[in-house]
């Protein structure tokens, strides 16, 4: 039988911290064992998701093998693609895109025709509450608004224009939903 998520990352939470980790104080779900100035493991946990990095190989492989020995997992061995972000490793480094994701997002919000804009969000528009505007709705809005915030990740160009729209999120308008 599954564990519940929550109890899941309970167990693990304890597990990791028995075995040397230490849970980072300013990012929930990051563990970094120390072995000294130059080695160390960092483990990303997300719900039943584990994304394990360092510096040593060997550490990586004892690690997993300790897991494994501990845990039903499965070693999906060299990092595709993790919580919806791509990574590609190439001779110059690894590269994180969410090129699917974003084809995803136009589909679903019928954007796959849309114009291509060099800007993301148009100098001078001064949005407000438009009251006397038609209402759109609240539940799509703040899809698309959730999901803008979700690309800001890899895209930093556009988290000024997602705060802006982000400031309608209770009372959607008709305007707010078009800069959307």
């Amino acid at each position: 039988m599954k564990q519940a998520p929550r109890a899941w990352n309970k167990r693990i939470d304890q597990f990791l911290l028995q075995i040397g980790f230490k849970k980072c104080k300013a990012e929930y779900g990051i563990y970094v064992q120390k072995f000294n100035e130059e080695n160390m493991t960092v483990i990303y946990l997300y719900v039943d998701d584990l994304l394990v990095t360092g510096s040593n190989q060997i550490e990586i492989e004892k690690f997993k093998h300790t897991m494994q020995c501990e845990f039903e997992m499965t070693d999906l061995v060299r990092l595709s693609y993790f919580l919806g972000l791509k990574f590609k490793t190439s001779k110059v480094g690894i590269m994180v895109h969410q090129q699917k994701y974003i084809g995803e997002l136009l589909e679903r919000f019928q954007m796959i025709d849309c114009n291509i804009a060099s800007n993301p969000f148009e100098t001078n528009v001064k949005l407000d509450e438009c009251s006397n505007e038609e209402r759109v709705e609240p539940t799509q809005f703040k899809q698309i608004v959730g999901s803008l915030r979700y690309l800001c990740n890899i895209r930093p160009n556009i988290c000024f224009a997602v705060s802006i729209i982000g400031r309608f999120m209770n009372d959607p308008r008709k305007s707010h939903l078009t800069a959307a």
